[in-house]
């Protein structure tokens, strides 16, 4: 076995397990042997179970984040100003769309990435803020531009609010269907689901904050 076919079927199987198993779920010895593989090959291409956890975590959503930050660069190059919330939402979101209809492996993503946040325990923050943190800065900073009547905490809950409706969206409409349906243009027309999307968040972004809820007085 090459060197590159081995360290892709480390990541193949490791991915298999984890999305299926989970990170905490999934021991290096499971991945080994279902792999074919000794430890030796896994330390020599990865080093520890972390080192794999965010190898498998960066491939699949690496072409995300840069597909993102790619959209927010062409968008600020364009324009001096605060940029429409409408077009940072879409930015933000239309990757992850356009994957599911490119990418026949990404039927994978949405349990694997159900399971960075369901475990997302001390190691897991770490691999989390490092991959994700850039692009998180990015699009908070843009957002928080094209709000400036919205305080930063708000921001920052309706970018996690904004999180969380791509990632239900995109999951639970696959809980009851057998593995060979996992597709998503099985369940929508990815266009279809963008714009409403999109539209969705929009509306959430730019409502305003609502008034704080006083206790009784008396």
């Amino acid at each position: 076995m090459a060197d590159a076919t081995t360290k892709d079927t480390i990541l193949d199987t490791a991915e298999k397990l984890y999305a299926d198993k989970g990170f905490t779920g999934t021991s290096l010895r499971a991945i080994m042997k279902e792999a074919e593989v000794n430890m030796a090959s896994v330390h020599y291409h990865f080093g520890s179970k972390e080192a794999l956890i965010e190898a498998v975590i960066r491939r699949r959503t690496g072409p995300v984040i840069s597909a993102r930050l790619e959209g927010l660069d062409r968008l600020e190059a364009a324009s001096s100003e605060a940029l429409p919330v409408e077009k940072i939402v879409e930015a933000f979101l239309r990757p992850v769309a356009e994957l599911f209809v490119t990418d026949p492996d990404s039927a994978f993503l949405p349990r694997l990435i159900g399971r960075v946040f369901m475990e997302a325990g001390h190691e897991l923050r770490d691999i989390i803020a490092t991959t994700f943190g850039e692009m998180d800065q990015r699009f908070g900073a843009a957002l928080k531009r094209a709000l400036p009547d919205i305080d930063e905490s708000a921001v920052y809950w309706r970018m996690h609010f904004m999180i969380g409706a791509l990632a239900f969206s995109i999951t639970v409409p696959h809980t009851h269907r057998t593995p060979d349906q996992l597709q998503f243009n099985v369940v929508s027309d990815p266009n279809e689901f963008l714009d409403e999307l999109v539209q969705f968040v929009t509306h959430g972004m730019l409502a305003p904050r609502p008034e704080p809820v006083r206790g009784d007085a008396s």
